[in-house]
């Protein structure tokens, strides 16, 4: 069993145990509780650090790259940026839950794994 597959077991059963995710908050400490970097997303981590690009560790929820080489990481967030923007917005206009929801079927709890899993396995359309 690869990692996905081992994350996304250890989801289903936190989500059979927590039975709703209702806020960000909720959907990051899912994210979190899965979390275990591995050997390989460490070593990206360091070159992030390496490379002075600014991010917190103790905040990333995922490091991965995608087909056409970039790091590419997911961040707790705040307002402006990060998965709680991406789930919440930012107060004038609304989050993308129910984007990811209607087009994906993707619920909030499973968007940062869904997005770790589209960066890293799917087809890179445009770099844009």
């Amino acid at each position: 069993m690869d990692k996905t597959s081992d994350a996304v077991k250890v989801a289903d059963d936190m989500a059979d145990t927590a039975k709703t995710v209702e806020n960000a908050d909720d959907a990051i400490n899912v994210a979190r509780e899965i979390i275990k970097f591995s050997d390989e997303e460490k070593l990206l981590i360091d070159d992030l650090r390496t490379s002075g690009i600014k991010f917190t560790e103790e905040d990333m929820l995922f490091v991965t790259k995608d087909k056409t080489d970039p790091i590419m990481w997911l961040e707790k967030g705040n307002d402006g940026a990060g998965l709680k923007y991406l789930l919440d917005g930012d107060g004038r206009r609304p989050g993308h839950t129910d984007d990811f929801w209607r087009a994906f079927g993707v619920t909030r709890k499973e968007i940062p794994e869904f997005l770790k899993e589209v960066i890293s396995q799917g087809e890179v359309i445009s770099n844009k």
